[in-house]
């Protein structure tokens, strides 16, 4: 059987050839019982049910799925986190976009660009000022996990560029970094992307600094095993969410924790520790315009 290690929903809006929003989801499969070359499933949910729509065949290890809309179009990125035929972590996580494809008859996702990775878990879209961006979780070279993640800048284009330019703008130092995410204070006013270092025992935070066009440093929180971060704010508040796998080598609990960051990233507190053993993910959620 496949084994499955991410689900993403998106929404498409469609209005031609007629008018139509699209609700699917997308299944990462990372492994299928003899290769990590395999398929990632795309479905459509319609009339109560969900109906295969497209595979996206030959994905290698596929860690994860990201989907987001640059000028009103939609894209995908997999993070391939290892190919056992070829590159193996050195292997590229490649770029989708929705287009019209004559042959299937309705518009796909098809592969428009490839992106140079490391044992690539997770990639995170985000937008500052206008301009769009997209970082990399880099996890494991074959050798080393102190490897360097990066950070692209997509610089607007004219809108039927059909492959986006992809500049590199920075690499960020990480130890076995297995997720990224963006988040911006309660005010809107600065932007953040946090990294969660498994190995390297830390979540560190880096702030952007729109003056050098560039992240810097910021704050680092203590976290043994750091898996997945889900960063929300409440009541002005920023938190951050940390999920932890245990150790495998030590009875050290590596609990998981919700932080609270300083307003101006001076610091960090603890607001509790979450009950959990052995999970690697963690979700958000919203309740009623509460997030959870």
């Amino acid at each position: 059987g496949m084994y499955g290690t991410d689900v993403e929903a998106l929404v498409v809006h469609e209005h031609y050839p007629e008018d139509a929003v699209k609700h699917f989801v997308l299944v990462a499969n990372r492994y299928n019982g003899s290769t990590f070359t395999t398929q990632s499933s795309l479905f459509l949910w319609n009339a109560g049910r969900l109906e295969l729509y497209q595979e996206f065949p030959g994905t290698k290890g596929a860690h994860a799925w990201t989907h987001y809309v640059i000028g009103g179009v939609h894209y995908l990125i997999v993070a391939n986190h290892f190919d056992d035929a070829g590159n193996g972590y050195g292997v590229p996580s490649l770029i989708y976009a929705y287009s019209w494809d004559a042959d299937a008859n309705k518009r796909i996702f098809a592969p428009i660009q490839s992106l140079s990775a490391s044992g690539a878990v997770a990639w995170e879209h985000f937008a500052i000022d206008g301009e769009d961006y997209l970082a990399v979780a880099n996890y494991f070279n074959g050798s080393h996990f102190d490897i360097p993640s990066k950070v692209y800048h997509l610089p607007r284009t004219g809108p039927d560029t059909p492959v986006p330019r992809l500049l590199h703008l920075q690499s960020i130092r990480t130890v076995g970094a297995r997720d990224v995410k963006h988040f911006t204070a309660p005010s809107g006013l600065t932007h953040h992307i946090a990294f969660a270092n498994r190995w390297g025992g830390t979540v560190s935070i880096f702030t952007w600094d729109a003056a050098l066009h560039r992240f810097a440093p910021s704050v680092s929180i203590n976290s043994a095993g750091a898996m997945s971060l889900a960063p929300f704010s409440h009541a002005g508040d920023m938190l951050l969410a940390v999920v932890n796998v245990p150790s495998t080598t030590t009875s050290h609990a590596n609990k998981s924790a919700v932080f609270r960051l300083g307003s101006d990233m001076s610091g960090f507190s603890k607001v509790q520790d979450l009950p959990t053993a052995g999970a690697s993910y963690v979700k958000l959620l919203a309740n009623d315009g509460e997030r959870a």
